[in-house]
Formats: C-alpha cells, structure tokens, sequence
C-alpha cells in the first residue's frame, strides 16, 4: 500500500485520528497563513548543521518590542548597570507608584535565585531591594507592580521550521512547572480557536471568576496574543517571544515578565 502512495492505519482510531489531523491542516492552509520560512535577508533557523544560533534579549529590551507592538507593559525603569539607563539613581523610579516590584536584569530564572522583589511599599524598601539585587553594579529593573489579578498566563510564540509558527497557552508563574498545563496552536489562529485552547487548560477556570472572583477580561488577553503573533510575523529575525506571566484582571493583560529570542549569527 506504500508504495502505491496510499496511507495505511493500525487500527479505526487510527484512520479517524489521521483524517482529521487531515481536516485541520486543510482548513490552516485555506487560512492563507505566513509563509514558513524566514525572510531571504534573516539568518537560517538554527538547527542541526545551520551555523545560525539564538540569543535571548533581556528582560527590558524585550519589554521595549512588546511595549512597541502594542502590549501592555508595567511602567518600568532600569537602575544602575550597564543596560538602559546606565548611571542613574534611584530617581529614575521617582514617578512609579507603588507597590514596586524590583528584579535582576538577566535571561535566567530570577525568581529561583531570589533575583525578584515584590511588595515595595516604600522609598526605603525601595532602596534596600536595589542594593540587594544590584550588587555588584549589576542593573536592577524596577516597576509598578500589577495588583488584582484574576489568573497568570503564559503565552508564548516562536518559529518551529519546517511546521511554520507555533502559539503555547498555559498555566504562568509560579504554576508552569507544577500543572504542566498547556495546549498549542499552529499559526494563524482564530477567536474561536483561541478560546477552545483557553478552555481546555486547567488555568481556564480562573479567567471565568473562581470562588467568588470577578470574570478576567478575555478580550485583552486575545488582543494581547494577536499584537504578540503579529510582532512575529512581521520581525523575521524573531526566533521566539515569550510573556511569563501575562497577569489577566477584570480591565485589562499585562505582561508582567517578557522574554524574546532573536537569531545570531557566528560572528554577528
């Protein structure tokens, strides 16, 4: 049966299961979805044999994509180090209300490592958090602190060559590791699909109002994946965006912590 080109399947499970993998790869296609290759003037995605590698940005300099693109970022600013603002003091967080969340400014699990400070209610706090996470003249990332959250997202983009662009939804913060709960979809994607993927996580519950809780706004949380999904597209030489967490409330998403990967060169 192979080698006359037909397909062959175990069992009715099987057949059935492969049909309509065959139905929802159609109706993708018919979509007219973003090419699945990389701009002819992006480096080649990395993989084996491809001398193109990836880094990843840091957390202010991928707030600034996000920020540009539409998506609700915390107001921020960078003391100390050698990033964004080097130089400064801590009056650069002189107009930021609180309560203030500090962090260490690097690509790594800061929270695993005591780089993230949360709860400032005061200049003194403030200051205590700074030296802290700062020393030795490391940069310290400083923002408001986003409060009367109904559920922590992930969300993340990224290009998986040769099956085009992928789209992950999940349980965020502290939760991504301990459920494991997530679901994936192949790019474009539509509200309704959006929404299944959203309804089938365990996380979903807590975007409806859970124990007397108000609703999240859904709507944000869609306008936030499709702003995200459309910097994709649009920067070929993104490799991958991730928000961890995107905190949803009853007005509003907001991209609590961002991380983007952009492809390198040797040599570049």
């Amino acid at each position: 049966l192979g080698r006359r080109g037909l397909a062959a399947a175990g069992s009715i499970d099987e057949a059935l299961g492969g049909l309509a993998a065959a139905a929802a790869a159609g109706q993708w296609f018919a979509q007219a979805p973003p090419p699945l290759h990389l701009a002819a003037d992006a480096p080649p995605p990395p993989g084996r044999g491809s001398p193109a590698s990836v880094r990843t940005l840091d957390e202010p300099a991928s707030k600034a994509l996000l920020r540009e693109a539409g998506i609700a970022v915390p107001d921020g600013a960078v003391i100390g180090g050698g990033g964004p603002g080097a130089g400064i003091g801590l009056e650069a967080a002189a107009n930021l209300r609180f309560p203030l969340a500090a962090k260490m400014v690097g690509p790594d699990h800061k929270a695993e490592r005591g780089g993230v400070i949360t709860d400032i209610e005061t200049a003194e706090e403030l200051e205590e958090a700074v030296r802290r996470l700062g020393a030795p003249g490391a940069p310290v990332l400083v923002e408001e602190q986003i409060t009367g959250g109904v559920a922590e997202l992930l969300v993340s983009v990224r290009r998986a060559p040769p099956v085009g662009q992928v789209l992950t939804l999940g349980a965020g913060g502290e939760l991504v590791e301990l459920l494991e709960d997530a679901a994936a979809l192949l790019l474009p994607a539509s509200r309704a699909g959006l929404d299944r993927a959203l309804d089938r996580l365990r996380a979903g519950r807590l975007l409806q109002g859970f124990r007397g809780r108000p609703p999240a706004d859904r709507g944000a949380v869609a306008a936030t994946v499709d702003r995200l999904t459309a910097l994709l597209a649009e920067r070929p030489e993104l490799a991958e965006l991730e928000i961890n967490p995107l905190i949803a409330t009853p007005d509003g998403a907001w991209a609590v912590d961002a991380l983007a990967s952009v492809y390198r060169l040797p040599g570049r």
